[in-house]
């Protein structure tokens, strides 16, 4: 929503074409961006989730090394 009111504003702004187009390309590039953030950060969330599901596995194995890599992944340890 807040992308359509930019733009609104700068059709409606006293600038020439010239600052009207440099805005829209601004305003462009600056959706573009946090779209992509966007799905890094869902992209992200579905690793985390798939995991998850092998995170409570892996700590009732007996293999130290990767009951290790696990709690790093969690961000429970620090490697």
């Amino acid at each position: 929503m807040c992308y359509f009111m930019a733009l609104e504003n700068i059709v409606r702004g006293p600038q020439n074409r010239a600052e009207k187009l440099r805005r829209y390309k601004l305003i462009k590039q600056s959706f573009e961006d946090c779209q992509r953030w966007i799905k890094i950060f869902h992209d992200d969330c579905k690793i985390r989730v798939k995991l998850a599901g092998f995170s409570k596995e892996v700590e009732t194995g007996n293999c130290e090394r990767c009951k290790k890599m696990i709690r790093i992944f969690d961000g429970r340890e620090q490697f």
